[in-house]
């Protein structure tokens, strides 16, 4: 299999995935709202300051380490220091706009959802982009985006999203919390099956950990 067709066929395998995970946050955002309140703005535009300021801190780490300091930092270190500074850009955004637990519950979805918008909207080019080729593509086989572990692991990183702004929301200091569980799966490669148990891991912990602090 040529790369054009090995990139188009993960490209929509992707795709495929992200508008799964935009059905399931959807009906996690109507269960929260059914429970606890309807989403504000303010929970979405923070939820956007926050996707957009990950992305920015991301770039910005990677080009401080490679141009500016030119030091022989591994991935992981790299990915520590970014999960740490997204969790205080999370812990920032929270206390600056004085959320409750409702919208910081609605601040975690929307900034999952958005996530997830970026995404179909990055894969979708990457599509166009590689419709313009000739190429021949092979049948794709793949399991089940309904099967129990694909679908376990996504409410996991819908859980995590919304329980790392619960957290910080009900207590600054506990953003070492969340910062520890995001830079333990950062440990990990991106594609390493250790990471997705890890990350799945800590996105139900953390909600559990969120709930009791929050209805005791």
């Amino acid at each position: 299999m040529t790369g054009p067709v090995r990139g188009r066929v993960w490209a929509r395998r992707r795709m495929r995935e992200a508008q799964r995970d935009v059905i399931l946050t959807v009906l996690a955002g109507a269960g929260l709202a059914g429970w606890v309140s309807a989403p504000t703005w303010r929970s979405l535009g923070l939820a956007v300051a926050l996707v957009v300021g990950a992305a920015v801190v991301a770039g910005l780490c990677g080009a401080a380490v490679v141009k500016v300091l030119r030091l022989p930092i591994t991935p992981v270190v790299i990915g520590v220091i970014v999960a740490a500074l997204n969790e205080a850009l999370r812990l920032g955004l929270v206390a600056w706009g004085g959320l409750g637990a409702a919208e910081a519950a609605w601040m975690g979805v929307w900034s999952f959802l958005v996530g997830l918008g970026v995404m179909l909207g990055s894969l979708t080019l990457a599509l166009r982009t590689l419709a313009t080729q000739e190429i021949e593509e092979p049948g794709e086989r793949h399991g089940s985006l309904l099967s129990p572990l694909p679908l376990i692991h996504s409410v996991a990183l819908i859980c995590q999203e919304v329980a790392r702004c619960l957290l910080v929301a009900w207590s600054p200091w506990l953003v070492l919390v969340t910062i520890a569980e995001a830079s333990l799966a950062g440990v990990f490669p991106r594609n390493h099956p250790a990471r997705t148990w890890v990350a799945t891991a800590g996105g139900y912990t953390l909600l559990a950990l969120a709930l009791a602090l929050w209805l005791r």
